[in-house]
C-alpha cells in the first residue's frame, strides 16, 4: 500500500512539475492535483504532514510555496462555496471551467472566515467578472477594519466584564495570556547575544564576527511588499577559519502560536537568501513544528528561561540572492545607526 502511495505521488509530482512550468495559468488543475495529495493522503511514507509536502514541492520545482498555496486555498474556497450552494439546490461551474485568476477566490475565503453569506454574495459577482480583484480586496479591508475596530472597543471593557465575556465565549483565558511562554521578542533578543544554537564550543578569535538583524527585508516577487525575516545571523564563527570578509547567513523564523505556524505558507521564500535556515519555535510546539519543516531545515525550541535546544540541524544549501541579503542588511544597519525610521 505504501508502495502505492509512494508510486502516485511521484506520478502527480511530475504531473505538476511540467504542469507548473507549461502552463502557469491551470490553476484549477494545480489545485486538483495537490487536493488529490492531501485527501488520499499520498504524502504518508515520505512526509510527516501535507505542509511538509508542499514545501518540499516548492522546492523541486523552484516554485513559490505561498503561490502553491494560493492555488491550493483558491480551489479549497471554491469547493466549499459549490457545496455550500449545491445544499440549496443551486449548481455550480466546475472549476477546471473558470476563467479567473485565483488570488480573487483566495480573499473570498479570507472574507467567508468573517461573513459566509457576504462571501456567497460576491462569489457569482467575481466569476461574471462584475467585481475586479481590486473590488474584492477592498471588501475584505473593510471586514478587516471593523474587526480590528471591535478589538480596540473589547480592550476597553473593565477587566470583570471581559472575564464573563470571554467565558461566555468560551474563550481560554489562559491559553491567550500565557505568561509562562516566550514572546517572538524575546526570541529575537536571545538569537542577539547567543550562538549556542549552531556553533561549537571552542576559544574566542580574534577575529570572530556574530551579529543579527532584525525584521530583514526581502523581495520574492509574490507580492508588492517586501516580505521580512524575523531574524539573519551573519557570522564566521561556524567556519574552520576566522574569515570575516565571508560570512555565513542564518535565517531564523520565529513562532510561539499553533495557528500562526500552520497558517504561514510564505517561509519557505526566505530559504534562497540564506545559507541556513531555521524554525525557531516554544517547546509546545515542537511535534507539530517537526511536522511542518521541509528537509535541511532547522529546528530550534526556545523556553521561558530562554535556553535555547537544537532539535534538528539546519543543512547548508545554496544561498542563491547572498548580495541582495548582504545589501538590505547594510542598508538596515546604516538607517538604524542613523536614527532613520525604517
Amino acid at each position: 500500500m505504501a508502495d502505492e502511495k509512494d508510486t502516485q505521488l511521484t506520478q502527480i509530482e511530475h504531473e505538476l512539475t511540467d504542469l507548473l512550468v507549461a502552463d502557469r495559468k491551470a490553476w484549477a488543475k494545480s489545485y486538483l492535483l495537490m487536493n488529490r495529495v492531501q485527501d488520499e493522503k499520498l504524502y504518508e511514507g515520505k512526509y510527516r504532514s501535507f505542509t511538509q509536502w508542499m514545501n518540499a514541492l516548492a522546492e523541486q520545482t523552484h516554485y513559490n510555496v505561498s503561490t502553491l498555496w494560493a492555488r491550493f486555498n483558491a480551489g479549497r474556497t471554491y469547493a466549499d462555496y459549490s457545496e455550500r450552494m449545491n445544499s440549496i439546490g443551486k449548481t455550480t461551474p466546475k472549476v477546471t471551467d473558470l476563467d479567473i485568476s485565483p488570488d480573487s477566490i483566495t480573499i473570498i475565503g479570507k472574507i467567508a472566515k468573517s461573513d459566509k453569506n457576504l462571501a456567497d454574495d460576491l462569489m457569482p459577482k467575481v466569476l461574471n467578472k462584475e467585481l475586479s480583484r481590486a473590488d474584492v480586496r477592498q471588501a475584505f479591508y473593510q471586514i478587516r477594519q471593523q474587526k480590528h475596530n471591535r478589538a480596540l472597543a473589547a480592550s476597553s471593557i473593565p477587566d470583570t466584564e471581559r472575564k464573563i465575556l470571554e467565558e461566555e465565549a468560551g474563550k481560554d483565558v489562559v491559553a491567550l495570556l500565557d505568561l509562562s511562554k516566550v514572546t517572538a521578542g524575546e526570541m529575537c533578543e536571545t538569537y542577539e547575544h547567543s550562538t549556542s544554537w549552531f556553533a561549537p564550543t571552542r576559544p574566542h578569535r580574534v577575529r570572530d564576527v556574530y551579529f543579527t538583524v532584525e525584521e530583514l527585508p526581502v523581495y520574492s516577487g509574490t507580492t508588492r511588499k517586501a516580505r521580512r525575516m524575523d531574524i539573519c545571523a551573519f557570522t564566521n564563527i561556524d567556519q574552520k577559519f576566522s574569515a570575516t570578509n565571508k560570512l555565513t547567513i542564518h535565517c531564523i523564523e520565529n513562532k510561539v502560536d499553533k495557528n500562526d505556524l500552520l497558517n504561514d505558507h510564505k517561509m519557505a521564500e526566505y530559504v534562497p537568501y540564506c545559507d541556513y535556515f531555521w524554525l525557531s519555535v516554544t517547546p509546545d510546539l515542537v511535534d507539530v513544528a517537526k511536522d511542518y519543516i521541509a528537509d535541511g531545515w532547522g529546528l530550534l525550541s526556545v523556553d521561558r528561561k530562554r535556553n535555547i535546544t537544537t532539535i534538528i540541524k539546519a543543512k547548508k544549501h545554496d544561498c542563491l540572492f547572498r548580495d541582495e541579503t548582504y545589501s538590505q542588511a547594510l542598508s538596515k544597519i546604516a538607517l538604524k545607526k542613523h536614527h532613520i525610521e525604517y
